[in-house]
């Protein structure tokens, strides 16, 4: 499914290309970057989602009924993502609440991996024998963190558009990666 919406995400920009039959690369990409930008900050988005997501059920062994739905939910997040990224792509990021939907789908899909993380920490027989889930855990937790201020400042100061995301970069580097 994931994989589904990584591809998903290349259709607005493969668009261009068809509609300029013979054109410059150079000048295509010049010409639409906020395409290429809002491409790229969505794809590195669903990446880090899926790792981290990955990184939490290598280490399950089972599964509960509120595990499964917060599953979903993540889900919903990175599949939904690609409409506000390309309504992003192809408007105004400053304009309100363009940027505001698409950091609170991502939101969405950040806040849902938290509340898995939380349900297999707090449900030790989902996990594996001698896991340690609290550095993910807390990981997790600052990326809420990140996203949700990134989230207030595209609803308080619209004119930022995307530029609040730049918080996740900061996330991680405090989260050691």
């Amino acid at each position: 499914m994931v994989a589904i919406a990584i591809t998903l995400l290349v259709f607005p920009i493969t668009d261009l290309a068809t509609s300029d039959p013979g054109g410059n690369v150079l000048t295509i990409i010049n010409a639409h970057s906020g395409k290429f930008v809002t491409f790229f900050v969505t794809f590195l988005a669903i990446a880090k989602l899926w790792k981290d997501n990955h990184g939490l059920y290598r280490d399950v062994r089972a599964y509960t009924v509120p595990l499964l739905w917060t599953q979903v939910l993540w889900l919903l997040g990175i599949v939904f993502i690609t409409f506000p990224m390309d309504v992003l792509s192809s408007a105004d990021d400053s304009k309100f609440p363009n940027a505001a939907v698409y950091v609170g789908t991502l939101w969405l899909a950040t806040a849902a991996l938290f509340a898995e993380y939380l349900i297999v920490v707090l449900t030790p027989r989902l996990q594996m024998k001698d896991t340690n889930l609290r550095p993910g855990l807390i990981d997790s937790g600052i990326d809420v963190l990140a996203v949700s201020v990134a989230f207030i400042l595209t609803l308080t100061a619209p004119q930022l558009g995307l530029k609040p995301l730049v918080i996740l970069i900061l996330g991680e580097s405090s989260a050691g990666l």
